[in-house]
């Protein structure tokens, strides 16, 4: 379990990493990146509302 966990935190740190140094290089991919962002937090505030709409509405 240890083992896995530390995998998976070097792998993100790895990714964000990477992440970073892809931002840094244009800003066209600084606006692609917050874009991004942007409609993940939606697409998951959408994903919320449906399951809370679903749970309110139940019959």
């Amino acid at each position: 379990m240890i083992e896995e966990r530390a995998l998976v935190v070097t792998f993100v740190r790895l990714k964000l990493a990477l992440v970073r140094n892809g931002v840094r290089q244009s800003t066209g991919r600084s606006a692609a990146f917050v874009g991004t962002m942007a409609v993940v937090a939606l697409f998951g505030v959408l994903g919320l509302l449906g399951l809370v709409a679903l749970r309110c509405l139940r019959w």
